[in-house]
């Protein structure tokens, strides 16, 4: 049943089961969530990555290995650390990374609330816009737009 007396009766839109995508992108994506490897999680292998690996590298050789009483003391003379020097070293960098992504969270968190308040004014044109199409094109008050905001 067609509504709107406008418009001839054969021009009235029919779903044809055709997913329609959008010329253009409406926002970019940079607020999303992201689940894998994020932005912060690739800082922080930077700074901290090649010690992380050598550290665990040296633990696994240690812990796995099929050492002897006597091959570890030969590992210990020929200039290795033993085991507790290793968990210790290995606890401080954990704690240290801990404390960088926290920073790294904070930082990212203040540029998403600036990006969010810098494009606040243009959503809500957006969807003053998109209201007005979808409605009778009577301009849209703000008490609608704050609602849906």
């Amino acid at each position: 049943m067609n509504l709107n007396k406008d418009k001839p009766e054969g021009s009235s839109n029919i779903s044809s089961g055709k997913v329609q995508t959008p010329e253009k992108p409406m926002m970019k994506p940079v607020v999303a969530y992201q689940s894998g490897v994020t932005d912060i999680d690739m800082k922080i292998d930077s700074m901290y990555g090649r010690k992380r690996q050598e550290l665990a590298t040296e633990r696994l050789m240690l812990l796995t290995g099929n050492i002897e009483e006597e091959t570890y003391k030969e590992y210990l003379k020929n200039g290795g650390r033993p085991i507790e020097k290793i968990s210790k070293e290995s606890d401080s960098l954990e704690n240290r990374i801990i404390n960088a992504n926290d920073s790294l969270k904070r930082v990212y968190r203040k540029k998403i609330v600036k990006y969010l308040a810098q494009n606040e004014g243009k959503i809500r044109e957006k969807i003053k816009d998109s209201i007005q199409k979808a409605g009778s094109g009577k301009p849209a008050d703000e008490g609608v737009v704050k609602t849906i905001m």
